[in-house]
């Protein structure tokens, strides 16, 4: 396992990057972070003072998302909007595409207290809290809608508390929802069985690792951004992500990887973190604003992108992807229930979700 970064280091790169406005656009490119997997850090147990509300206020907001994503579209108009409320005093920069402290950076720079919003996956802090793995477990949701409620349910709201009992503030009332995971590939899947032929990039996270484990797949846990070279050289046959991410991004691998099957074995869930003390310091009167544009910003998008999926497939047919329709799921299902029992607290947030559906 590669050793984290410094807090010196990351605190470094964090301030080494001189301010700009609201939707300033970011020509430095800092190297891609580590991808390696998040070793737990003690978070800081210190609650800073509380800013003055006259003192102005930089927060870098960091995502290994495109720009050009609905979701990281609308953090920016939240920004914007946090901007223009507070007559400048708060101003929140965004870095897309894996700029600065993404990775395990992000993470320590998060726990750290340091002015940083973390766009991630939620799964991504499951050694400080477990059961954000299990939010994130395949195959538990059947719609948008279900995940959503969901999220605003007593157990969602627990798991929530728990996450600021370790220095994790999610920023906003709930969590984005970004699409459902599918696989591009270079050759059609319809059946588990082809899932054996596969090839394919993952994040380095756990999750990922255990379902195309259970699938019976190859894989590779590398950047996003090293994925489509690696398609080229033939290192892997097939990424998986969502039809947002990749439609937002160039598609010139496509000759290679023409099909597009809809395995769906993950609603994709991120949400945006940063340090429940820094979150602490802030004057109530601007965390009062940042909630509510960034509670704004996450029901836009979320709706915005259920309801463009079908565009979103229509751009990648438009680049030569086909769309793989795959006729029964069901055996992907089981291939990954002994995965989704050994999940913290998976039978009870999986008896919230039952109640939901019985009570529709």
């Amino acid at each position: 396992m590669k050793k984290i970064p410094s807090l010196f280091l990351a605190i470094c790169l964090l301030f080494s990057l001189a301010a700009c406005g609201p939707s300033a656009t970011h020509t430095e490119t800092l190297p891609p972070a580590e991808s390696s997997s998040p070793v737990p850090a003690v978070p800081n147990s210190s609650t800073p003072t509380e800013a003055p509300v006259g003192e102005k206020i930089e927060i870098k907001l960091t995502t290994s998302d495109a720009a050009s994503t609905i979701w990281i579209q609308q953090c920016q108009a939240a920004c914007d909007k946090v901007y223009e409320r507070t007559d400048g005093m708060v101003e929140i920069q965004i870095y897309p595409n894996g700029e600065m402290l993404v990775g395990s950076a992000g993470m320590e720079a998060v726990l750290s207290d340091a002015p940083v919003m973390w766009f991630t996956d939620i799964s991504y802090f499951a050694d400080y809290v477990p059961e954000l793995a299990t939010i994130y477990s395949p195959y538990l949701y059947e719609s948008y809608q279900e995940l959503e409620d969901f999220l605003r349910t007593d157990v969602a709201f627990d798991i929530i508390n728990q996450a600021k009992a370790k220095n994790l503030h999610p920023v906003g009332d709930t969590f984005f929802i970004v699409g459902y995971r599918n696989v591009l590939s270079s050759f059609p899947i319809t059946s588990l069985e082809d899932m054996k032929k596969l090839t394919t990039r993952i994040p380095n996270q756990t999750a990922y690792s255990k379902i195309f484990e259970a699938f019976g797949s190859n894989y590779v846990n590398m950047d996003n951004s090293q994925s489509y070279n690696a398609l080229e050289t033939g290192m892997i046959n097939g990424v998986e992500n969502t039809p947002c991410n990749l439609a937002a991004n160039s598609m010139d691998e496509a000759i290679k990887t023409p099909y597009y099957s809809l395995t769906k074995h993950l609603l994709c869930t991120p949400g945006l973190f940063c340090g429940e003390g820094f979150w602490n310091s802030l004057p109530a009167t601007y965390q009062t604003i940042i909630t509510e544009e960034f509670s704004n910003a996450i029901f836009t998008s979320n709706q915005m992108v259920d309801e463009m999926t079908e565009d979103f497939y229509a751009t990648l047919e438009s680049r030569g992807v086909t769309i793989v329709e795959i006729e029964d799921l069901e055996p992907f299902r089981q291939a990954v229930q002994d995965y989704c029992q050994s999940l913290a607290g998976y039978d009870k947030i999986l008896a919230a979700i039952e109640e939901l559906r019985a009570q529709a």
